[in-house]
């Protein structure tokens, strides 16, 4: 079973079976974007001793397609800011309802807990490690969404949920 399982993640990794034109689009653009291609802003982006260069590329273009004109990145460090404000100039953080949270640790966690709820529903970008405390953090925002969609797995780069009330509320198992 457990072999099935990984061929179904597999296979949605790589679009195939997914129905849902923006997830497809999603998947491909952002997720897993074609070798050989590189944004315009890769170079600006920040090096960083905390995070892999494909982990704040991922970031980049993930806040380039939501367009979140807030955020908060919690404890994620001065990289993971630099990198929302290239991606989005006039960004603001600190805001009491950020359109985008960025967990990067367990006391972040409980932070962003105490802010989502069915009235608002941010984006999320959880950055591994996945402890227990995110993964259960994770669990408790997906049954606390009515719409919007989730992508990502234990092996991916991170996890991400698009709050979009226009969008149906589905969850991608997939990695990349």
């Amino acid at each position: 079973m457990k072999l099935f399982n990984w061929y179904l993640r597999w296979r949605h990794s790589h679009g195939f079976g997914v129905h849902s034109p923006f997830a497809f689009d999603f998947l491909c653009s952002e997720l897993r974007p074609p070798g050989g291609y590189a944004y315009y802003g890769y170079d600006m982006l920040p090096r960083s001793d905390k995070y892999s260069p494909g982990l704040l590329r991922l970031v980049f273009r993930v806040i380039l397609r939501l367009r979140p004109h807030s955020a908060d990145t919690g404890s994620a460090g001065i990289d993971i800011r630099r990198t929302a404000s290239l991606a989005r100039p006039h960004i603001r953080f600190g805001e009491q309802h950020p359109e985008l949270m960025i967990i990067a640790t367990d006391t972040d966690c409980d932070t962003a807990r105490c802010r989502i709820g069915n009235r608002h529903m941010p984006h999320l970008i959880i950055l591994p490690p996945y402890t227990q405390a995110k993964t259960a953090f994770w669990q408790h925002a997906l049954t606390q969404a009515v719409t919007g969609m989730s992508f990502g797995g234990k092996h991916s780069r991170a996890l991400i949920f698009v709050a979009d009330a226009r969008l149906p509320r589905q969850d991608f198992d997939i990695t990349f």
